[in-house]
């Protein structure tokens, strides 16, 4: 997708449990495990309402299975154990957390790692601000310990009895809230928040980069567990962002979407989706499913003409790279309902039904191709280019019919459908040609009414602009002329050589026929 995705999202609020909502970024069922512990977690949190925060944290590291769950959990519950809940509660606020903090610091934590997960405390010992803060608050929540969470630029720190004496509880040193974010990231942060008028000009020429980017893209908030989860999901996004792994980061960016649905979030995964969506190859499935994802954030400047572009791509390398239609035909049925403005929905259904019906007549498959070139047709009468698709088709298909009548019937019942053909001169002319060759053909078979029939119905549709030889009309009008002369009604063949030489005059055969009935 086009460098003009790469856009900042406007700075809505979003319900925290928006997982389940229709106009979701992210949906609960298309995330995509990668683990069965994780599965489970999920699974128990979102579904089942268990606020298991150890599980989910575990479940985070793809390594993490059942076993390592349960060795973490008995660690938890002989740390919960070893603490003399009884004494702990005769002591002052202060030094209760003090006496608590060095206790689960001394027990737990060997080193200060930036890229970690929470299962590595478990593990090693090593852990970062955001392993070591959630497993504090699992404690502190066992212990009935009140506490908030806070969310700094750079920095997830604990804040014990937030409503009194707020103690700040720091795992660690404050650098290590999220990796850094690169010079150029936040260049263009900034200016596209400038482009959106939600930072001043005033703002932007008094004030660094830097300062706006953590003013803008961080708040200091409180958060809770849950959205810390989402903070975890998100730093692992970043660490597969340095690798780099674009698909691993854009699906742990999912993740933490569910649990934090922040606008800094939304900005990250719309930007990986977007990397992902520039490389993409439309003929592997995943693709089209990340693409509608993609057409979520419509709300957040995503154009309808940048998804518009995407379908020319999905086109191109299903339909015309490929030729398979299965496969274009699901892709269309999977995005289509996706798409939210009618407008929008017109032009893709336009160009599926446009490009099925060509590429079929390219092919020579006109049968085939007529039913998606009159669906083109419906939604665009006016477009130049499917008019004269449907029409060459059409003629080109009952040309390889015999029987005259059913290509009559045929036509008439296009024309029917679509009244508009009949102002195209070749749709009229293959028309008006058919009841010209009906006429001549029930002369010849001395099916008088037949003949005289269509014979009005071509006069009735004859226009001098139409594509029909004088000479076929020549050969009509002399067929008729002698149908009469053998009758022995000379004034009715004198009447059909002279209202033949109307439309076709100066006709050999008519001219010829006149003179010998002289």
């Amino acid at each position: 997708m086009k460098a003009a995705l790469i856009i900042i999202l406007g700075f809505f609020s979003i319900p925290l449990h928006s997982f389940s909502q229709a106009d979701s970024l992210v949906l609960f069922e298309e995330i995509n495990y990668w683990s069965d512990l994780e599965k489970e977690a999920f699974n128990d949190f979102f579904i089942n309402n268990k606020d298991n925060y150890l599980q989910l944290f575990m479940g985070a590291d793809p390594l993490s299975t059942q076993g390592n769950y349960q060795t973490a959990l008995n660690q938890i519950n002989k740390e919960i154990a070893s603490i003399d809940q009884e004494k702990l509660s005769k002591k002052k606020v202060d030094k209760k957390v003090k006496i608590l903090y060095d206790q689960i610091h001394q027990d737990f934590f060997t080193k200060y790692e930036l890229e970690n997960t929470f299962s590595h405390i478990f593990s090693n010992g090593h852990y970062n601000c955001v392993s070591a803060t959630a497993l504090f608050g699992i404690l502190f929540k066992e212990l009935s310990i009140p506490f908030a969470l806070k969310e700094s630029p750079t920095h997830v720190y604990m804040v014990a009895y937030p409503n009194s004496e707020r103690i700040v509880v720091e795992s660690t040193d404050p650098g290590g809230r999220f990796l850094a974010f690169n010079d150029k990231f936040k260049t263009d942060f900034v200016n596209q928040m400038k482009t959106a008028k939600l930072i001043s000009d005033s703002e932007y020429k008094s004030t660094s980069v830097s300062d706006l980017f953590d003013e803008y893209y961080f708040k200091e908030e409180d958060i809770d567990l849950k959205q810390l989860v989402g903070i975890q999901y998100a730093n692992d996004a970043i660490y597969k962002l340095n690798e780099p792994k674009y698909k691993e980061a854009y699906e742990q960016l999912e993740k933490a979407y569910l649990f934090y649905p922040a606008e800094k979030v939304s900005y990250m995964l719309m930007n990986v989706g977007a990397i992902l969506i520039n490389s993409a190859d439309y003929y592997d499935s995943e693709n089209i499913k990340l693409l509608s994802t993609i057409m979520r954030f419509k709300k957040y400047g995503i154009t309808d003409d940048q998804i518009f572009d995407e379908f020319n791509r999905v086109t191109q390398d299903i339909l015309i790279n490929h030729g398979d239609f299965e496969k274009y035909k699901e892709a269309y049925d999977y995005l289509y309902p996706s798409i939210t403005s009618d407008h929008l929905r017109q032009e893709i259904s336009f160009l599926y039904n446009y490009e099925c019906g060509r590429v079929l007549y390219n092919k020579n498959q006109f049968e085939k191709a007529i039913p998606y070139e009159q669906e083109a047709y419906k939604l665009k009468k006016d477009h130049v280019e499917i008019e004269t698709l449907l029409v060459t088709t059409i003629i080109r298909e009952v040309a390889l019919e015999s029987d005259n009548l059913k290509i009559i019937t045929s036509l008439e019942e296009y024309s029917s459908t679509h009244p508009e053909l009949l102002e195209n001169r070749e749709f009229k002319s293959a028309l008006t040609m058919s009841y010209l060759r009906q006429s001549a053909l029930s002369f010849q078979l001395e099916k008088l009414s037949e003949g005289v029939k269509y014979q009005k119905l071509f006069e009735t549709n004859f226009e001098e602009n139409l594509s029909i030889g004088p000479e076929y009309i020549g050969q009509l009008y002399t067929i008729a002329g002698t149908y009469y002369f053998k009758k022995g009604q000379t004034n009715k063949a004198r009447e059909a050589i002279n209202t033949g030489l109307k439309y076709a005059p100066g006709n050999d055969q008519l001219l010829l026929r006149k003179k010998l009935l002289r």
